[in-house]
């Protein structure tokens, strides 16, 4: 499949640990080219998530040195970035990428899918309810069916949300040693 046809969706996560949420992207940025995407990825500079995604094949990966979240520096080199790469679609992964993305993604006109991995309900205050309800949202994707009640808890329009699990990729783990080599690194016995 030439490029041409392929969609541009940038990935943003603000953390500079690594956790479930990295992982995730991690795996989605890893997997795009595979289901005819074309992913970029703007993360911290020093964070793990950008580090991990370097060694990707081929990965378009890209430091975004953050700044205040409403910071209108920080959302014009964000909206210049989403330009320069092509972005077709913006995915936010964490609080601080959403709040960012979504300003940026409304003052250029680009499509969101917010991705919410936490079951507690959206805020119901003003800011809140202008960044979770920007036109610019298209989807809301909870990784359970715990955080997407979270969403519809906040207001949030039920048909605009999906649950999407996170997946595991049970060939990697079993070229990895299977299950013995997962018990001895996590510590457990064969109970």
């Amino acid at each position: 499949m030439g490029h041409q046809s392929q969609p541009r969706v940038v990935h943003f996560n603000t953390s500079k640990g690594w956790g479930g949420g990295e992982q995730q992207v991690y795996e989605l940025v890893r997997g795009s080219e595979a289901v005819g995407v074309r992913a970029t990825l703007l993360a911290r500079p020093r964070g793990a998530l950008l580090q991990r995604c370097r060694a990707l094949p081929g990965a378009d990966v890209r430091a975004f040195d953050f700044g205040w979240k409403y910071s209108p520096v920080t959302i014009a080199r964000l909206c210049r970035i989403l330009r320069d790469c092509g972005a077709e679609v913006l995915a936010v992964h964490d609080s601080r990428a959403v709040n960012a993305g979504v300003l940026a993604a409304t003052a250029i006109g680009l499509p969101v899918v917010l991705h919410r991995r936490i079951s507690s309900p959206v805020r119901t205050g003003l800011p809140s309810r202008y960044i979770y309800r920007a036109q610019c949202i298209q989807r809301y994707v909870a990784v359970s069916e715990a955080a997407r009640q979270g969403l519809l808890r906040g207001g949030i329009d039920r048909s605009k949300t999906r649950v999407v699990l996170s997946g595991l990729d049970f060939q990697r783990v079993l070229r990895q040693g299977g299950r013995e080599a997962m018990r001895r690194e996590l510590g457990w016995g064969d109970h």
